[in-house]
């Protein structure tokens, strides 16, 4: 494997943001990634490949503390994988010559449907919760598993918001939850993406090596900075980002 460092610093910054604000890294990583020239076939089987491992690690962590609510996880999951698998056929649906086109503008359209909801997260009181049914929360699964294996995002970035808004849970409990469903999800998304050829193992390694340090830095830096900050910020970065793939 050739080590690149662009690509390392590229994974440090996402993974330290991750860890300061706590959302998705596919919403981040992806963009850059297209911006940087990459394909964005590619782009999006790597970064689904890159987070199976992200995903692996905070879920064991999670399990280990006994923080995940398995109930939920299975009603999204109800969902997202059939969501998922759908979302490939779409993509084995269009031509060789659309297909990048086609997910740029998927992807710009999802990047301003997350910073919408995250807008929506910082904006609403917190003490709000409006109670999702146990089908809503299958549906949102399944638009969930549709974005992710089309453009990688969503995941983490969508559910922890609704999550939030629409449930009970504990703050730890919601990140652990969305974990282990992701892990199931970006597993079944990459087996199809791998299938298809659209992985570069290569570039997933190199930003891992940057993303796994950058994680763990942000993560003891998120006590010293305002999330009330950082993500309004980043949610503003997301639409304009958004808009300008559309």
């Amino acid at each position: 494997m050739s080590f690149d460092p662009l690509l390392a610093s590229v994974g440090l910054a996402v993974g330290t943001l991750v860890g300061l604000s706590g959302m998705g890294g596919a919403a981040l990583m992806a963009p850059i990634l297209i911006f940087l020239g990459f394909r964005p076939l590619s782009v999006v089987g790597t970064d689904l490949a890159y987070s199976v491992v992200t995903k692996l690690v905070g879920s064991a962590h999670h399990l280990r503390y006994g923080v995940v609510d398995f109930p939920t996880v299975r009603l999204l999951a109800y969902g997202s994988l059939p969501g998922a698998a759908i979302g490939l056929l779409i993509l084995t649906r269009i031509g060789p010559k659309a297909i990048d086109s086609f997910i740029t503008r998927a992807l710009g359209y999802t990047l301003v449907l997350v910073a919408a909801t995250m807008l929506v997260r910082v904006l609403s009181p917190k003490t709000r919760v409006v109670p999702l049914p146990r089908w809503g929360l299958s549906a949102l699964g399944f638009v969930v598993g549709l974005l992710v294996s089309i453009t990688s995002v969503g995941s983490g970035s969508l559910i922890v918001a609704v999550l939030a808004m629409t449930t009970t849970l504990s703050s730890r409990a919601i990140v652990g939850t969305d974990l282990v469903h992701a892990f199931l999800l970006v597993t079944i998304a990459t087996l199809g993406h791998w299938q298809a050829g659209s992985i570069d193992f290569v570039l997933s390694a190199n930003l891992l090596i940057g993303a796994v340090p950058g994680v763990l830095m942000g993560s003891r830096l998120s006590t010293s900075l305002s999330e009330s900050v950082l993500r309004p910020t980043l949610a503003v970065v997301l639409l304009a980002t958004g808009l300008r793939m559309i």
